[in-house]
């Protein structure tokens, strides 16, 4: 029985999958043919993506891999990018195999052109496995959905190398972690794999704390509203994986001179400080009735907040805490909504 439920299973995702793919196909030569990206006329897709490419060559030409200044902005002083490694290393990666009959600026314009489409697919077939235990019969939705959400296309089109497209694929990743700990808090795997992602996510981009404060919340009101020993135990592991991936990403990201830098805008201590708070905020919890866990949360959110003051000041000051004063009347003040 079991097997034939896992077999079914199989099937309708591999339906699904079949039902978006051509869907996928034809967003993608919607995009190129509909001019949207310039591709086809060898220009990437916005200054962002010549950008990255940029800085991976010069990755590749200094090997010096904490120099975040671009030389070629802000000239003659450069200007300090926020951007992280992660994509930089799969984008050498992805450019590896041209690299063998072209040289690596030309490498990586290729890699430019397929590895986003290829993001895409990978997207559908995220999707389709975060929604499985929950979609039924309508799995087959999930590729039509999520080719006609055109904003979040646009990460994926050719040409657009950048991290955009790698947040929605961990946005995908978490989703699914978390409908499974819902129906099952006890699996130890996944609530682990949701840190790893999570914290691999925040290290993409500080956008990712978007998901991840969704995810605190989500597996903490499951223990708070249920009290079951399973989510406890699911949000010390989902906490502890998070602050450990972020722990070892920030070694990896920054020379060790750096772990203490405090920078709102790339992980730094300004991130971790609140990661490794949350993880403690995990072991003196316990079970009880719902006053009690209440008046736990109230008693730790105020401790935890204190010691942010105490510890990490830079987080309160808001997001343009590091913007030079002068940007603001030139830049800022003329951004309407």
């Amino acid at each position: 029985m079991e097997g034939r439920r896992h077999n079914t299973r199989s099937r309708e995702l591999l339906i699904a999958f079949l039902v978006g793919l051509p869907l996928v196909l034809l967003a993608q030569w919607g995009m190129i043919a509909g001019g949207q990206t310039p591709i086809r006329d060898g220009v990437l897709f916005g200054p962002d993506a010549h950008m990255r490419v940029e800085r991976v060559e010069r990755l590749i030409a200094t090997g010096r891999w904490y120099d975040p200044v671009s030389p070629r902005s802000n000239a003659p002083d450069g200007e300090t990018l926020h951007w992280t490694r992660p994509l930089d290393v799969l984008l050498i990666l992805a450019a590896a195999p041209a690299r063998l009959f072209t040289d690596w600026h030309h490498a990586l314009l290729i890699a430019s052109a397929w590895l986003p489409p290829v993001l895409h697919l990978v997207a559908l077939g995220l999707l389709i496995w975060a929604a499985a235990p929950i979609a039924g019969r309508a799995l087959w939705t999930i590729g039509p959905l999520m080719v006609t959400q055109f904003n979040t296309n646009a990460p994926f089109i050719s040409g657009n190398a950048d991290h955009h497209s790698l947040q929605l694929l961990s946005l995908a990743a978490t989703i699914g972690c978390l409908v499974r700990l819902m129906q099952a808090p006890e699996r130890r795997d996944v609530a682990i794999g949701a840190g790893v992602i999570a914290g691999v996510t925040l290290w993409i981009s500080f956008e990712g704390m978007v998901p991840l404060a969704v995810s605190y919340a989500a597996l903490g009101g499951l223990w708070l509203c249920r009290g079951y020993p399973a989510a406890l135990a699911a949000n010390r592991r989902f906490a502890w994986a998070v602050a450990i991936t972020a722990t070892i990403a920030l070694a990896i990201e920054r020379p060790p001179h750096d772990w203490l830098a405090a920078e709102y805008d790339r992980l730094s201590m300004v991130q971790w400080v609140p990661l490794v708070l949350a993880a403690l905020f995990w072991l003196p919890a316990g079970g009880g009735t719902l006053r009690a866990r209440l008046l736990f949360v109230a008693i730790a959110a105020a401790v935890g907040l204190v010691a942010l003051r105490l510890l990490d000041p830079v987080l309160f000051a808001g997001p343009l805490a590091g913007i030079d004063p002068r940007i603001r009347p030139i830049w800022f003040d003329a951004v309407r909504c």
